[in-house]
């Protein structure tokens, strides 16, 4: 049985993986000693570390098997193309091993020095761990459209993801197995993350800067990654279409009122001919039009939750397992 899996998605990041390896090495005895005293382990410590390498076009691949052709901790996953960060993440968690996964960036920007510490909380009883920036190295701007987005969709999401976080969290086995079965293909991890439920809790941290590479999330990927979490966690923007029919029809209904007693209070010579009925014909034209519009918005939204086909319910335990050994599994419960 394996212990822990370290999940590390790569992409370019050449300059830092030496250094990564290194902060790992030096770190393995302390988290075997965690692992240790986890009590569902019963004293098993091995660890495995998974890097999954999202199509590289510089020498990080190369750099990978080395670390795995001299050091048997070590495995690699290899990615036919750059499929993407959120990609790259779901493939780690479908080939990980371990009773906890850990992911973190390859950056150096999640500290492998706080893994005993997200290990410390698994053995407390929590299922997801997960990393909280306290702070972050980042300019004004950007940390203003952070704080701006996450209120966002703490707001509309169905499962709010919790601010100032990322990837960096240790999953239990149970929660891995989950969402490795959901069938969606578009995966925002923190959202689905959120949406499993189970006992959560945060560790926070200081994010360092990055010690050498550029970042590979440019401004279009953090917008893209944006519309993703919105578009994977919530419907609610879809119904934005409602609050705007509501409000049309308040004006269409004052526009209409006040087309209709405009004929009789304004005289004939200065009312110009066919305003009325032109004015009541788009009135109930755009009232029936954004009326449809919400209609549609009411079905795309069921349609989108039946397309996903995310499990009614998870079950964390229950006592008819003993009863009804025949029971479905946590996600065919649906």
């Amino acid at each position: 049985m394996i212990a822990l899996s370290i999940v590390i998605p790569i992409y370019n990041e050449q300059e830092t993986l030496p250094d990564l390896v290194d902060r790992l090495d030096s770190e393995l005895d302390n988290i075997r000693e965690e692992l240790r005293s986890v009590q569902k382990l019963q004293g098993t410590a091995t660890i495995e570390i998974l890097f999954v390498d999202d199509g590289s076009t510089d020498k990080s691949r190369q750099l990978i098997s080395t670390f795995v052709e001299t050091n048997g901790i070590y495995r690699q996953v290899n990615l036919s193309r750059n499929f993407g960060h959120q990609a790259a993440v779901a493939a780690g968690y479908k080939f990980a091993r371990g009773q906890a996964v850990v992911i973190m960036d390859g950056d150096l920007q999640d500290p492998p020095e706080l893994i005993k510490q997200l290990i410390s909380k698994w053995n407390q009883g929590f299922c997801v761990v997960y990393a909280l920036r306290r702070t972050r190295q980042a300019s004004l701007i950007m940390n203003t459209a952070y704080r701006l987005y996450y209120k966002i969709i703490s707001v509309l999401s169905d499962s709010p993801v919790q601010a100032d976080t990322g990837d960096f969290s240790l999953l239990d086995r149970t929660v891995v197995d989950i969402i490795n079965q959901l069938p969606e293909k578009e995966r925002y991890m923190r959202g689905l993350r959120a949406w499993v439920g189970f006992r959560q809790t945060s560790l926070e941290y200081d994010r360092p800067e990055r010690k050498a590479g550029k970042t590979k999330y440019s401004m279009a990927r953090l917008v893209k990654l944006a519309v993703q979490g919105l578009t994977s966690t919530t419907v609610k923007p879809l119904f934005l279409s409602g609050i705007l029919t509501f409000m049309s029809i308040v004006l269409i209904s004052a526009i209409s009122l006040y087309a209709l007693l405009a004929r009789w209070v304004v005289p004939e010579d200065r009312m110009p001919v066919g305003w009325t009925s032109l004015i009541t014909t788009i009135s109930v034209v755009g009232f029936g039009q954004l009326m449809s519009t919400w209609l549609l918005s009411v079905y795309i939204a069921r349609l989108f939750r039946e397309v996903i086909s995310r499990p009614t319910y998870i079950v964390e335990n229950d006592s008819l397992a003993l009863d009804y050994p025949n029971q479905p599994t946590t996600t065919d419960r649906t």
